[in-house]
Formats: structure tokens, sequence, C-alpha cells
């Protein structure tokens, strides 16, 4: 084996292969521990937001321990290095202990971070560590190399292991799979990345290139405002990114694919920016920071009242423009590689206090998700700062007076906007709460009071007295779940069991009713705000927490009819449409119970999942399709009915919409715990 020093370019390219390595384990790991414990938490997107800052700080930390290291000799720099991966290789595999699954917790938050802390904190951070020592390592072997297209292979890296999970790893492997594999990976590169080291050390370096690396002590250091632009432009980066990742899961479209699309975009956007210094051109972005800025608040403002799809392309659109500039300014900025880890520490502080304020401050200042509000706004002000300041950018140079006042009059419009459309979001709802599960609102008509999470709808009540029990939305008579339960309690009292609470609309049919819901702020609404659990003669119970949990946890509750209404929102619970989540549902069924899903969703075709079901346990399933009615207050729903009992389907009122007693389903889609995939079941349009 040659020595490093003698071939430097060979040196290099084997950096290369192990920062891409590392890099991809980085990425890959955060589906794979997101995906595992995302059921314990009843599948809120803000578990996605949770891990994000922890991987963000975990970043940091990486980073941190880079700056470190590079402060002592070689020997000290391959010691380190190597002791902590072997101390990482000792907490393998990362597969999460049940013993972390948790009971009823109003905000889970801090759970979360010490969860992902004992399963993954060592590997992670030391991952973090790897490009920025390997890229020290690099430029002391050839002083030549530019360490920051390093940085720019790093984030290729990072957007591979990234996209690989949903095209390949999620679709062929098991969630204990999953970890296992990445464990065994993690334990090669730890291999690869000893054997580097211990190459590095005994390497004897060029005494050209030390006379060199002496030379670049007189190297002017960074200016105080350098160091503050290295936190806020990654800082507007990473708030961004998560801001768009809340946007569209929460107010735009409920796909939980979309988790990983923003991360994607931003990665992207390093290593457009890191890899090519003429990519950026800073006159085009920043004509088309104002350009986009103004189309994407135009689509903001209007978001539900035109088609979802145009509004989630302007938001990515925003995401990829803005996270662009953000970092070709952070690359025009980047100091001389002799502060090259200084340079990634401060870089990833920025990032990480963007998780942190979309993450831990923002839910608790904003009642409402304005987070995708103030990054447009802030991005756009530290721009128009930095280029006035320093004169980078003259728009419009033969005539600049004209070019100042349009660049200030499309501020103006895309500022005014945005501001317009927080107090116009806030005047709407008669109530407002927003926590770790989301975003709720009462909004209020002459005729009635909804209740919304998010963009979802979670239930209305009439106002009329006549009306108070009158079963709306998902949830009336002529329902698949009205149908049922008609067909049910005409010879028996039955006893009722719900996962998803809402506004307690089921209570109207005036059965005993146990609920099961995972918010406790939902069931605080339900008892005070909505009169359904109270004015309509049912006897009901509330269980808090997620609802597959709690009832495993329970003894049979013998439920006539046990409805799953979880599926509709923005956050896909796989966890409750498992093979055992089913076993342990009929088990709290009585003889003759049915188990009623609402499938009802824009992008996620359950029925292949349903019929999966009702064939793995031999039940007879049915699909009701009711178009509602809005005068009476009733939705269109979509209600998947299944049963041992195959006379059931035969009773009116069902009988008379059954084209036969039981449906046929064109493919099965089998989903266990240990393994399901979401890709296979979306509506693609």
């Amino acid at each position: 084996m040659e020595n490093v020093s003698t071939d430097p370019k060979r040196a290099a390219r084997a950096y290369q292969v192990l920062i891409f390595f590392g890099s991809f384990l980085l990425f890959s790991v955060q589906p794979i521990v997101g995906k595992f414990i995302l059921p314990w938490f009843g599948g809120s997107p803000s578990v996605w937001i949770t891990a994000m800052l922890f991987f963000q700080v975990l970043l940091l930390v990486g980073y941190a321990y880079a700056y470190l290291l590079s402060r002592f000799a070689l020997l000290g720099q391959a010691i380190g290095f190597c002791a902590v991966l072997i101390l990482a290789v000792a907490t393998l595999p990362i597969t999460p202990s049940g013993g972390w699954q948790p009971e009823a917790i109003a905000n889970p938050t801090l759970h979360i971070l010490l969860l992902l802390a004992a399963t993954v904190g060592l590997p992670y951070a030391i991952l973090a560590s790897v490009s920025p020592v390997l890229q020290v390592w690099a430029r002391s072997t050839d002083t030549a190399w530019s360490p920051y297209r390093l940085y720019a292979w790093s984030n290729a890296g990072s957007l591979a292991g990234l996209w690989t999970y949903p095209l390949i790893i999620e679709p062929l492997l098991s969630v204990q799979q999953q970890t296992y594999l990445w464990s065994v990976l993690f334990g090669v590169f730890s291999l690869a990345a000893v054997a580097v080291a211990i190459r590095r050390y005994r390497a004897k370096t060029d005494p050209a290139l030390q006379a060199e690396t002496k030379q670049e002590t007189s190297v002017s250091k960074p200016r105080a405002t350098d160091r503050v632009l290295w936190v806020a432009l990654p800082f507007a980066g990473s708030l961004m990114l998560l801001a768009v990742t809340n946007f569209i899961t929460q107010d735009v479209a409920s796909i939980p694919l979309l988790w990983v699309v923003p991360l994607g975009i931003y990665l992207l956007s390093f290593i457009l920016t890191f890899d090519n210094e003429h990519f950026y051109d800073r006159r085009f972005f920043a004509s088309l920071v104002l350009y986009v800025g103004i189309i994407g608040t135009f689509l903001i403002l209007l978001a539900g009242s035109i088609m979802n799809m145009l509004v989630l392309t302007a938001s990515l659109l925003l995401l990829a423009v803005y996270t662009i500039v953000c970092h070709g300014e952070l690359y025009a900025l980047r100091p001389h590689p002799r502060y090259l880890t200084s340079f990634y520490l401060w870089l990833s502080a920025g990032g990480a206090l963007g998780g942190v304020f979309v993450a831990l401050i923002a839910p608790r200042i904003f009642p409402l998700y304005f987070e995708l509000h103030l990054g447009i706004g802030l991005t756009l002000v530290i721009m128009l700062l930095l280029w006035t300041k320093r004169r980078l950018w003259t728009p419009l140079p033969r005539s600049p007076l004209l070019g100042k006042v349009a660049v200030g009059a499309a501020a103006l419009i895309i500022l005014s906007g945005l501001s317009w459309n927080v107090r116009e979001r806030l005047s709407a709802p008669t109530y407002v709460y927003r926590d770790f599960f989301g975003s709720l609102r009462i909004i209020e008509s002459e005729n009635h009071k909804a209740l919304y999470h998010g963009r979802v709808l979670h239930g209305i009540q009439m106002k009329s007295e006549g009306l108070v029990c009158w079963p709306t939305t998902y949830y009336g008579q002529t329902s698949g779940l009205g149908r049922a339960i008609s067909a049910l309690e005409t010879d028996r009292e039955i006893r009722l069991g719900v996962v998803g609470l809402g506004v307690g609309t089921a209570a109207a049919y005036g059965h005993d009713v146990r609920f099961y819901e995972l918010n406790p702020k939902v069931a605080e609404i339900a008892r005070t705000k909505f009169r359904y659990l109270s004015d309509c003669g049912a006897e009901t119970e509330i269980v808090l927490g997620d609802g597959r949990l709690s009832l495993e946890r329970e003894t049979s509750q013998h439920f006539d009819l046990l409805a799953l209404d979880a599926f509709n929102s923005d956050a896909i619970p796989i966890h409750l449409l498992t093979e055992e989540a089913f076993s342990v549902y009929l088990r709290h069924l009585a003889d003759g119970g049915v188990i009623a899903v609402h499938i009802s969703n824009d992008y996620i075709d359950f029925k292949p999942v349903i019929g999966g079901l009702a064939e793995r346990f031999d039940l007879a399933a049915t699909i009701v399709q009711d178009s509602g009615e809005n005068n009476k207050g009733t939705s269109a729903s979509t209600w998947a009915l299944l049963t041992a009992d195959e006379t059931f389907f035969a009773r009116a009122p069902l009988a008379e919409v059954l084209d036969s007693d039981a449906a046929t389903f064109d493919r099965l889609v089998h989903w266990t715990d240990k393994y399901s995939n979401l890709v296979s079941v979306f509506r693609f349009r």
C-alpha cells in the first residue's frame, strides 16, 4: 500500500469515499430511527421535527468535537478519533428498546430527545465529526486541495442516504432489519475510518507542506461580522427547512413522504453552492428571491382555496431558492482552510439554533404555524442588508435608483402580504391553541362551530338546540359508521370504542362510548367547548394516550363496534393498521362485533391494506362510501367495515347501499409492525 504522503490524489480519493460513506450513514439513520419510534408517539409530524432538532444539535456536537481534535497534534487527533469510534461501536445495535414506549404524555419532546440520545447519540455524533476531521487531514496532505469540495461531497452522501431509504431500504426490509443493517454498516465504516486514521498518522508529511502550513499562521482571522453571518445564514436556511416542512405537512398536503422532500432540497442547496463556486450567480438569484418571494407569498395567502399541488410546488420552490441564496452567501464568506473547523462549528450552531427555534420556541410564541412567514421575511431582510452594506449587488445597473425602488417595492409587497395573512388567520378563529401535536382552531359560523387540526376538520356541532346531538361530518347517519351502528342496535344495546376523539361526535348516537385520544388538549376542548359528551345521553369515557398502546394494556372491553378514525389527518399512524394491531382489536370485540376504519384520504388508498387484513384474519369486509349533505353538516366519507359475522352486511340499512355482502379487492397489501411501506398505497396524481 502506497504511503499517503507520496500519493495525495489517492489519499484524497480515500477521504472522499469515507466522507461519502459516513454522510450516507449520517442521514439514512434519521428515517430509520424516526420510523421505528413514530408509532410510539401517535405518528405526529412533530416527532420528525423533534428528531430533526436532535440531529441538528448532535451535528453541532460532532463539529465541536472535530474543532477540539484539530487543536491537537496528529497523534492526538488519531487517538481521539479512533477511541470515540470504538465507544460508538460498543453501543450497537441502534434498535430502540421497548422500555422507551411512553404512556400518555402531553408534550413528549424531552422523552424523544432522551430516547434518541440513548439509541443513536454516540454513533451519530462521531459520524458528524468525520467530514471536518477528514477535510483537515486532506488539507494537510495536499494544500492545493479545496476542502470545501469535500463538504459538497459530504452533502451528496447525505442526500443519497436520505433518498435510499424510501426507495430501497423501506420497501425491502423490516424496521428491525433496517437497524441491524445500519449497525453492521457502521461497524464496517468504523474499521475503514480507523485504518485511514492509522495510515494518516504513519504517513510522513512532506517538508514543503510543513513550510506552507507554517506560513498559514499569518493568515488574517475572520472578522466578527463574518462570524455573525456564519450563524445567521445557516439559521435562516434551517428555519426555512423546518418551516416549510411544518407548512406542507400541516396546512397543504397530508403526505408523510413530504417530511423528507424539504430535507433533500436543503442538502442539494449545499451541494450546488459548495461544489462549484460559479453556480451561485448573485445577480440572478437576488432577483429570483424577490420574484419567488412575491409568488410564494401570494400562494400562501390563498392556501386552502386553490390547488394544493400549486401551493406545495411554490413552497418547495421558495425553500430551494432561499436556501441556495443563504448557502451561496455562506460559501462566499468561507474562511481560509486554516479556520475550517471553526467555520463548520459556527455553521452548525446556526443550523441547531434554527431547529431549537422551530421545535421548542415557535410552539410557545406562535399560536399557529407562522414559522414560514418569519423565515421568508427574515431571509429577505438579511439578504437585503448584506447586499446593500457590502455593495455586492446593484439591481438594474443602468438605473441604480430605479432598481432600488423596485427592490424596496417588492420587499414591501412580500412583508406586507405576510403580515396581513398573520392578522387574517388570527382573526378568524374564536379559539386557538398549539402544542406538540399541532395547532387547534375553533371557527364558528351562524349555524355551527368547527374544530380544525391544522387544515383538517376534526368535528362540527350544530348550534340549534334541536340539532346539538345531530351526528355530523364523517359520522352522519348515512355514513359507513352510522349504518353499522344502526345495523347493530336493532336487537341490542351496544358498546362503542372509538380511537380518535375529535369533538366527541360518536356520542351523538347515545350509546356507551369509550374514546381513545392521543392529545390531552383535544379531550379538554371536547369536554368544555362542545356538547356531544355532556348533552347527548351517552355514557362516555376518555382514555388518554396512543389508542393501540392503550388497548394493548387493557383487558377485553367487549366492544360491539370499534371505530378507528385516525387516517384522514396530517399524520398516518401506520401502527394502527398492522396485523399485530388488528389482533389486539379483535381481542376487544364482542361476539359478532365490527371494526370500522375511516379511510377517507386524498393521497393514500387504504383499500389494499383493508383487503390484506381481511384475508389475514378471515374477516368479511366491505367499503361504504357516502357523499354527505352539506346542509346537514355531514361530509363525504369512506369507511371500511370488517367483521367475522358474514350475515352482518345483509342487515338494513347496510344492504341497501351494498352491491354484495363483501367487497372484492384488486390487490392486497400486508402491513406488520416489522414491515410497512406507505409509498405502495400512495395515490400518485
